[in-house]
């Protein structure tokens, strides 16, 4: 099917590349009650195989940075000012699931997914269905757009088509999560800018304790 195959091609494209970088944004637009609020993340990612990660963020403070070089482990919450030293996991997708304490920072699971043994696996783990829902154009480029459905949310990605198949957007759709309650929460998450297999320097990995933490 071509949803298998999008996937496919996707997964033997991350499993190539040993180093990635990209811009990672997550935003969430709550309406309830005649109310609106959002809330941004943004995030600068280096990753390189097996366990080396670097999730940061550039503007936004409400958020959990995660470093990992690969032997210490460090995470970061900068709204409380406090760090965590640890053993450093062996794999990227273990060092980010120390992030991953709400629901705005539980997407980052995304990172580790595209950069573990097995892409497509991962992200094909407890989906009921996927469907291809088409072929879609937005800032010049082609996508390829996948719907899967999960028990607890469906989610949209949006993959590049070619012979560069990076994962450019997700959508989750919370609406089953939040059962009949009457607010509406739409979810964005973007990745950007993506460059493959370019080495990352040492000190991308390094974690510097900020003042006053």
């Amino acid at each position: 099917a071509k949803v298998r195959q999008v996937l496919d091609s996707m997964s033997a494209f991350y499993k190539g590349l040993n180093t990635a970088n990209c811009d990672y944004t997550i935003e969430v637009t709550r309406e309830a009650g005649g109310k609106k609020d959002s809330a941004k993340l943004d995030f600068m990612v280096a990753a390189e195989r097996p366990n080396k990660i670097s999730f940061v963020q550039k503007e936004s403070t409400g958020g959990i940075d995660v470093v990992s070089d690969g032997k210490v482990l460090s995470v970061y919450i900068p709204e409380l000012k406090k760090y965590v030293i640890e053993t450093a996991p062996d794999s990227i997708a273990a060092a980010l699931e120390w992030g991953a304490l709400t629901t705005l920072t539980a997407f980052n699971s995304i990172i580790g997914e595209l950069m573990g043994p097995d892409p497509a696996g991962a992200i094909l783990d407890g989906v009921s269905e996927a469907k291809y829902v088409g072929e879609e154009d937005f800032a010049g480029h082609k996508f390829d757009r996948i719907r899967l459905v999960q028990e607890e949310m469906d989610v949209d990605m949006w993959i590049a088509t070619g012979d560069k198949p990076y994962m450019t957007r997700l959508a989750p759709d919370v609406s089953k999560a939040l059962g009949g309650s009457d607010a509406k929460v739409t979810l964005n998450v973007s990745l950007a800018g993506w460059t493959g297999n370019a080495a990352i320097p040492t000190e991308r990995f390094a974690f510097k304790a900020p003042d006053g933490a």
